[in-house]
Parts: C-alpha cells; sequence; structure tokens
C-alpha cells in the first residue's frame, strides 16, 4: 500500500506540480447536490440570498450617486424665488438617497447572514457524510494496512480532507461566480454612462490580476507541498512517540525522541517561513495591481467629470463601484490560493479512500453455509509483511 504523504512515483504529484483538478471535481462533484430534498432547498435558497445581496450590493452607488446629485443642484440653484421649491425636492431627494443607502447596506449583510446559516445546515451535512464514509473505508481495510499505518499522519490526513471539502463548496458556491457577475455588471453600468476605458481598465485589470495569481500560485504549490509533508512529520512523530510510550522507556530512547521531534519543527518552522515569503510576494503583487488600476480609472472618471461627461454623483457612483468591486476581487485572489491548497490537502484524502481491500469479497458473494465438516491447516504461511513470515505445517 502507497504511504500517505510521501514521495512515491504512483502518486503522479511531485513537488512543484500543481494538483490535478479534474480527477479531483470528478470526485467532490456528487457533495455538491445533496442527497435530501430539503437539503437541496436549503442549497437553492442559499444561493438566491447570494445573488439579492449582489444585487443589493450594486444599487448602493446608485444611491449615493441620487444623493451627491441631488446636493450639488442645491448649489446651482442659487437663491432665487424660482428655486425655493427646487431646493426642497433636492432635500427630500438627498435624504430619500442616504435612507436607501443605509437600507440596502443592511440587506446587503442580512442576506449574507441568513445565507450564511442556510448553508451551514447543507455543509455540516455533507461533510459529516463525507468524513463517515472515509472512517468507514478505513475500517473496511486489510490488517495488513493496519499494522503498517501511521496513526498520527492519516488522522491529519482525514482532518484536512474533510475541511478542504468544505472549503471548496464554499468558494465555488459563493465566492467565485458571485464575483464573477459583479464584475460583469459594473462593466455593464460604466459602458452604460460612457465611460468604456474605465470599463476596459477595470476589466484588464481584473484579467490581469487573476492571471498574475494564478501564475504566482502555481509556483508556491511547491511549498505548500513541502509544509503539509513537513506537518504530517511532525504530527506522525509525536503520535507514534506517545503511542510507543512504553518501548521508549525501555530502551531510554526520551532524549532520542526529543532531539527528533526538536528536528522535525524546526523543518516544518523553516518551510512555513518560505510559505510565508512566498505569500507576502504574491500579495504585494496583487496590491500594486489594484491600486494602479483604481488610480488610473479615477483619473479618466475624473476627466470626464470636469468635462460634463458624467455628473459629480456619477464621479462618485464610479469610486463607489470600484471599491466595492476590488474588494472581492482581493478575495479571488485569495480564494484562488484557498483552492489550490485544498486540493493539494484533498490529494492525499482521496489517495487514502483509493486504497482497496486485497481480502474483498467478490460482487454478489453468496453466504457459506456449511452443515458438517473439519478444518485442516496444510503447507499454510501468513506475513504481517515482506520482511517477516511464518509458516504452518501440519
Amino acid at each position: 500500500y502507497r504511504d500517505i504523504g510521501s514521495d512515491d512515483p504512483e502518486r503522479g504529484d511531485g513537488h512543484g506540480k500543481t494538483p490535478e483538478w479534474w480527477p479531483m471535481l470528478c470526485f467532490v462533484a456528487p457533495y455538491f447536490w445533496p442527497d435530501t430534498w430539503l437539503l437541496r432547498v436549503t442549497a437553492v435558497l442559499s444561493v438566491l440570498f447570494t445573488l439579492a445581496a449582489k444585487g443589493a450590493n450594486i444599487l448602493v452607488p446608485i444611491t449615493l450617486r441620487m444623493s451627491v446629485d441631488a446636493l450639488s443642484s442645491l448649489y446651482k440653484s442659487g437663491a432665487t424665488q424660482s428655486a425655493g421649491d427646487a431646493q426642497a425636492a433636492g432635500v427630500r431627494t438627498a435624504v430619500l438617497g442616504v435612507v436607501l443607502y443605509g437600507i440596502l447596506k443592511f440587506c446587503v449583510n442580512a442576506f449574507g447572514e441568513i445565507r450564511s446559516y442556510c448553508w451551514q445546515h447543507v455543509s455540516l451535512h455533507v461533510t459529516r457524510d463525507f468524513s463517515v464514509s472515509t472512517f468507514k473505508h478505513l475500517h473496511d481495510l486489510p490488517m495488513s494496512y493496519h499494522l503498517t499505518r501511521k496513526t498520527g499522519e492519516v488522522l491529519r490526513v482525514m482532518d484536512r480532507g474533510v475541511s478542504s471539502l468544505s472549503t471548496l463548496m464554499q468558494l465555488f458556491m459563493f465566492t467565485i461566480g458571485p464575483t464573477l457577475l459583479e464584475l460583469a455588471l459594473v462593466c455593464g453600468i460604466f459602458l452604460r454612462l460612457k465611460t468604456a476605458r474605465i470599463a476596459i481598465i477595470v476589466f484588464m485589470s481584473a484579467i490581469l490580476y487573476v492571471v498574475f495569481s494564478v501564475v504566482m500560485t502555481q509556483w508556491r504549490v511547491k511549498f505548500r507541498r513541502e509544509l503539509n509533508d513537513k506537518d504530517n512529520e511532525v504530527n506522525t512523530a509525536a503520535t507514534d512517540s506517545l503511542l510507543n510510550f512504553e518501548t521508549v522507556k525501555y530502551f531510554v530512547n526520551e532524549q532520542f525522541e526529543v532531539s527528533r521531534y526538536n528536528a522535525l519543527l524546526t523543518a516544518f518552522q523553516d518551510a512555513s517561513l518560505r510559505t510565508q515569503l512566498s505569500l507576502s510576494a504574491l500579495n504585494v503583487g496583487q496590491a500594486l495591481i489594484v491600486n494602479v488600476a483604481t488610480v488610473i480609472s479615477m483619473l479618466c472618471a475624473a476627466h470626464a467629470a470636469v468635462n460634463e461627461l458624467i455628473s459629480v454623483g456619477e464621479f462618485v457612483m464610479v469610486n463607489q463601484y470600484i471599491l466595492q468591486l476590488y474588494q472581492p476581487l482581493l478575495w479571488l485572489g485569495s480564494a484562488y490560493r484557498t483552492i489550490n491548497r485544498a486540493f493539494t490537502d484533498l490529494e492525499s484524502m482521496i489517495q487514502l479512500r483509493e486504497i482497496r481491500n486485497s481480502v474483498a469479497d467478490v460482487p454478489n458473494a453468496p453466504c457459506f453455509r456449511l452443515a458438517a465438516g473439519e478444518i485442516q491447516f496444510d503447507n499454510v504461511s501468513f506475513s504481517y509483511d515482506a520482511k517477516t513470515s511464518s509458516s504452518s505445517h501440519n
């Protein structure tokens, strides 16, 4: 049986390579659709509340534009007699815009919390089924596997695998899809405002951001794999050492075990620092792309406002849309990193579930029934592994 977390060439996931997404997507895809109608309805409600939250978020800058334009009209109307009614109407419009702004911001938060609560029911049910099925699979494996197991490593693989499934479901359903939808809607609004340059800048910066994030994240996979391996080694060493406490005491190996554990922790810390350094490089590059695109977009909006192509309120609206769009876009880069890490963590879980029982019943095997007979041992041999063997002759 293959050693989970080792560099076995049969794994096909050498360090530095990205995980094979398609086999893992096929593996986790059935878990995205619950097996009961109640949970399916709850999942659909979660998606609907997500769309409602995004719709309310799209309307928030429009209320700001309404208020700013109304306040701007108060200064333009002057102090003439005929301007009194216009000023009163402008004040009412500004107040209405502020009230709607507060209501929509509340709706964004409320819809998001309701979605989280609904999805929690689905996520907990699915991850429980996934965890239980994996636990059952481990109990179905033959004795030869359990005699050579690494308990700490197997438990760690199970923990990260179940957590990765929940993370993938969360990100695919409520981060990537809604963010791409918001990007399309915002670019459409900019085109409708006749500010095509801003739409192009925002769209191209989003593409550049995603490409940069993908390239850098693929480069960082080798660091994450190394960190996972070191983490597995630390947990395996600690768990196996404590499980074999008596043996350690018999051979007076306490200091050796402590030294070995310290060396493994030191290697883990070094790997963690390399991972953090690569993450910092990624974050700095992403921040540079976002801030440069924001400055260029706002300069274009200011130029359009000076030439009276857009109003002051629309200038504020453009700024608000850019800020709202780049906020989830920052999470989109983080989402890709998280997805890649989750797939990396899920690989070991899938390999664990792919281990087959060499002493399994054939399909449709009938029950064994014996009315009478005798048992005779003749040239019977057995072995725990390839190194030790024993035999019995009768």
